[in-house]
C-alpha cells in the first residue's frame, strides 16, 4: 500500500513592479512625515553625516506597518575568563502567511570596553554641602571633577582626584545586556533590509538614543495651536486688516522634518525652494505640496 504524501513547494515570490516599489517607498516616507519624531524612532549621529540613524522604535514602526514580524537564531560563543559573546540571525517573516521577507545580523560581547571595564576613581570628601540641584547639572559638575558619592551608608559632595578602568569584576551581570544589544543589532539590519529603507536611514547607532534621554532637559509644555493659525493676541488687538501669525509647534515642526528627509533623498534643492516659496513658507502647506509631487506622492 502507497502512502499519500502531499509535499509542500516551495515558490519564488512574485517580482515586485515599479509601482509595488513605489508604494512601499511611500509608505515609509508617510510614516516619516506623519508619525516618526527625531531622536526618538531616528536621529542624525553628530560627525556621521547627514543621514539619519534608525532606532529601534523606529524599526518596530516600520515592521508594524508592513505587518513583519521577526524570528531569531542565537549563537552563544564563551570566552576566556567568563566573557561572553552573541551572535544573532533575526529572519522578518509577514504575518499570517510566515513568508521569509528579510533577514539581518548583529552581535555583541562582553569584550566591548563599554561592559568589559568598570571605572574606578580616587576622590576627596569636601566639606561642601551636596548642591540642591546635583542631579539636573549632574553631566556639569562631573566633567569638574565633582559629584555624589555613598561612603558608609551617607552621602557626600566628593572631588575626584583620578579615574582609571578596571576589569568589571561582575561581568555575568551584563550578559543579559550584551544579549539584549546583539538582538538589537540584528533587529535593525533585518528591517533596513528587508523594507529597503537604506534610502533614508543607516544602521543603528546603540546608545544615541539613552544618550539623548539622558541629556534632555524636561520642558513646560507650550499651549498648541495649529501651524499658520491667524489669530489676534489675547492681550493686544491687532490693527484692522492685519494678522498675527501663531508659530509652528513642535509637532509640526517634526512632520516637516521628516518630510525634509524624504524631499532631500528625492527632490532637487531647486524644486525643494521653489515648493517652499509656493507655499508661501509655511510649513503645513509645505508638507502638503510635497505629497503632491510626482516623485514622491505620499
Amino acid at each position: 500500500m502507497e502512502n499519500d504524501i502531499t509535499l509542500r513547494q516551495e515558490t519564488a515570490p512574485a517580482e515586485m513592479s515599479v509601482k509595488d516599489v513605489e508604494r512601499q517607498i511611500g509608505k515609509i516616507q508617510e510614516l516619516m512625515a506623519a508619525v516618526m519624531k527625531k531622536d526618538e524612532h531616528y536621529g542624525v549621529i553628530p560627525g556621521t553625516g547627514k543621514k539619519p540613524s534608525l532606532l529601534k522604535p523606529g524599526a518596530e514602526k516600520i515592521n508594524f506597518i508592513f505587518r513583519l514580524e521577526p524570528e531569531y537564531k542565537i549563537e552563544r560563543h564563551e570566552l576566556p575568563e567568563g566573557h561572553r559573546e552573541f551572535e544573532i540571525t533575526c529572519v522578518l517573516r509577514k504575518i499570517g502567511t510566515g513568508e521569509k521577507v528579510g533577514e539581518g545580523v548583529g552581535s555583541c560581547s562582553t569584550m566591548e570596553s563599554k561592559y568589559r571595564y568598570r571605572n574606578v576613581a580616587d576622590y576627596e570628601i569636601l566639606d561642601t554641602p551636596i548642591p540642591k540641584d546635583s542631579k539636573e547639572r549632574k553631566a556639569e559638575y562631573r566633567k569638574q571633577g565633582f559629584g555624589m558619592k555613598q561612603v558608609d551608608g551617607a552621602w557626600y559632595w566628593v572631588k575626584y582626584t583620578s579615574t582609571a578602568k578596571s576589569d568589571n569584576p561582575d561581568i555575568a551581570d551584563v550578559y543579559n545586556t550584551v544579549l539584549k544589544m546583539a538582538k538589537k543589532r540584528a533587529y535593525v539590519d533585518a528591517t533596513l533590509t528587508a523594507t529597503a529603507a537604506s534610502d533614508f536611514f543607516t544602521q543603528d547607532v546603540e546608545d544615541f538614543a539613552q544618550d539623548r534621554q539622558d541629556e534632555a532637559i524636561t520642558k513646560k509644555p507650550e499651549p498648541r495651536h495649529e501651524a499658520g493659525t491667524r489669530i489676534p493676541d489675547d492681550t493686544t488687538k491687532p490693527a484692522e486688516g492685519q494678522t498675527t501669525v501663531i508659530e509652528p509647534n513642535e509637532e509640526d515642526l517634526l512632520k516637516a522634518e521628516g518630510a525634509a528627509i524624504v524631499a532631500d533623498k528625492l527632490l532637487s534643492k531647486e524644486r525643494q525652494t521653489q515648493l517652499w516659496n509656493e507655499s508661501g513658507k509655511n510649513l503645513k502647506a509645505y508638507v502638503e505640496s510635497l505629497r503632491k509631487e510626482p516623485a514622491i506622492m505620499f
